[in-house]
């Protein structure tokens, strides 16, 4: 993954831990002994403060996914009986592609065609935005009649928060609205330990397969106890 910076991050936090177990130390002027910025040194953990995404797309088109996928589980929905959706967001994820996208690296990146896919599949993983995913007829016709729009109440709260609101107009007339959602997997609203670990083995498995997916999650879960092996995680990661 070599967008948003995630792999420059990953090298730049191995090799600050590297650094300081070799005892290099900062510039006292760089490190402040008081201030805010150390109010809370020891007792809070920003590593506790990062989000998981429960689906395979960008950050900014969760909270519509979420919504969409509530007002389906919620209303009974038939995918078969939507006229129009509705997403209102914030200014940011109105940028992302409204089109349908022709290749998973621009699904990945999209909005309409995700909310589409969720709507009618009740889920959106790999397999929505890959392969025979992206051509599906039901998921494309759906997602040309996806409308977004920013809300500015929704922009002045980023990036502190995602917000959206889905809306769903029915053949009938009928409009179903999801109110305003913030996606799952955010401190306010987090993934436990059993939906984490669905998601892993939904996408690991079948690349990986069931042997060698499960020893990684028996080696992962088990870090933080006594006598761990962290080597045989490696191994187990660095395996062609």
């Amino acid at each position: 993954m070599l967008r948003d910076g995630s792999g420059w991050g990953a090298l730049a936090g191995i090799t600050g831990v590297d650094l300081a177990r070799r005892g290099f130390a900062a510039s006292p002027a760089q490190l402040p002994a008081s201030g805010p910025t150390w109010a809370t040194l020891g007792h809070e953990w920003l590593l506790a403060e990062q989000y998981v995404k429960p689906h395979p797309v960008c950050f900014w088109a969760q909270p519509a996914v979420t919504a969409a996928l509530r007002l389906r589980a919620a209303d009974g929905l038939d995918p078969g009986a939507i006229a129009a959706v509705r997403i209102d967001t914030f200014h940011e994820a109105t940028r992302l592609y409204q089109g349908l996208p022709a290749s998973t690296q621009v699904a990945q990146y999209a909005l309409a065609f995700p909310v589409a896919a969720a709507l009618v599949h009740g889920r959106l993983g790999p397999e929505e935005i890959t392969g025979a995913g992206l051509t599906d007829a039901t998921v494309r016709e759906l997602a040309g009649r996806v409308a977004v729009r920013e809300r500015a109440a929704y922009s002045r709260r980023f990036p502190g928060q995602r917000l959206a609101a889905v809306t769903v107009r029915l053949a009938d007339g009928t409009e179903l609205a999801s109110g305003t959602t913030e996606p799952r997997g955010t401190p306010r609203d987090p993934m436990d330990r059993e939906a984490i670990v669905a998601k892993y083995r939904d996408q690991a498995a079948p690349v990986l397969g069931a042997e060698r997916s499960a020893a990684l999650e028996a080696c992962a879960l088990g870090l933080g106890r006594p006598g761990a092996d962290l080597g045989s995680l490696l191994r187990l990661t660095a395996r062609p």
